[in-house]
């Protein structure tokens, strides 16, 4: 039996497929597995914040983390750093945070969580807005999913990086070997942009 994958990715994956589907049911579907998505990847950088956090909200409170989660770093852009080691070839890693705008969706989704009374017409435009709430929300939360870095770079009023960056789902043995190692030096570029320039939503 294959294995029940519930990390944000996973979540994800199975959200796709339920979009994928025609029959309506799989928009409930659809976005129960969005909110777990939403929910799991922002905990994460909870998580990895959890030192700056006195008090952790449980993943279900979106609005809660998001609010912790602003008393350590805030914005809705992401950020990038280019690391380069000199001997091998420069890496550039991401920071894509769960937005404002992805965390008022995952909010939303919770209206389709709960049993229904009676649904609608199958010709009512109720459906075809849903599905197109739902893709919304799905194409942010891919966006939030495509980062390997858990926070941006966190630099003090002198300029002083502070913090542990810490990376997840990175396959490239090379860096991480090098970014593992104490004392090693590098270069790193750090800008912020408004979109991933080499990478779109698959649905």
């Amino acid at each position: 039996m294959k294995k029940y994958d519930a990390t944000p990715r996973g979540y994800l994956a199975r959200a796709r497929d339920c979009l994928l589907k025609p029959e309506p049911a799989y928009l409930f579907y659809a976005a129960l597995e969005l909110r777990f998505c939403i929910e799991e990847r922002q905990d994460t950088y909870v998580q990895a914040q959890r030192r700056y956090i006195k008090s952790v909200p449980p993943a279900n409170k979106i609005g809660h983390q998001a609010a912790a989660l602003r008393r350590v770093f805030r914005g809705n852009d992401i950020f990038q750093v280019k690391f380069d080691f000199y001997d091998i070839p420069p890496a550039v890693l991401r920071f894509t945070p769960v937005t404002s705008e992805l965390q008022k969706a995952a909010e939303k989704l919770g209206n389709l969580l709960h049993a229904r009374d009676e649904a609608p017409a199958m010709t009512d435009p109720w459906w075809a807005e849903t599905r197109e709430e739902l893709l919304r929300a799905y194409r942010l939360a891919w966006i939030a999913c495509q980062g390997e870095l858990l926070s941006p770079m966190m630099i003090n009023k002198k300029g002083e990086v502070v913090g542990m960056m810490e990376i997840t789902g990175l396959e490239n043995k090379d860096f991480m070997d090098r970014f593992a190692e104490v004392g090693r030096s590098f270069k790193a570029i750090v800008s912020h942009v408004q979109a991933l320039p080499d990478r779109l939503p698959d649905l």
